[in-house]
């Protein structure tokens, strides 16, 4: 990745042709659920995201540390929604567990 600071538009004109429109959509949609959720280094926690033919495809996981629980979601939508559908994933995994998985390693 490549950073420089919002106020230099001559840096952003002249990296704006590496920018990958799919990538960035996939990632949106992962740090979406990542966002939602806390994630960080030390939460097991993993979302892939994948764009065929304008549909983007998300799957996410968050898993104990030992593996013995897992709670497991996906959505997909068009592309635009990306962040969307982020939001729903985490919602899922939410109620698929995820909420007392994070807690115990809070505790």
């Amino acid at each position: 990745g490549i950073e420089c600071g919002a106020e230099r538009m001559d840096l952003i004109a002249a990296l704006a042709p590496l920018g990958h429109a799919a990538t960035a959509d996939c990632v949106r949609a992962e740090r979406a659920v990542n966002r939602l959720l806390g994630g960080n280094c030390s939460i097991p926690l993993g979302a892939y995201a994948r764009l065929e033919s304008g549909i983007l495809r998300l799957r996410a996981l968050v898993a104990s540390p030992d593996g013995r629980r897992a709670a497991r979601a996906e959505s997909f939508g068009p592309a635009e929604q990306a962040e969307a559908i982020g939001a729903e994933v985490a919602e899922r995994l939410r109620e698929r567990g995820a909420v007392e998985i994070l807690a115990a390693l809070a505790a």
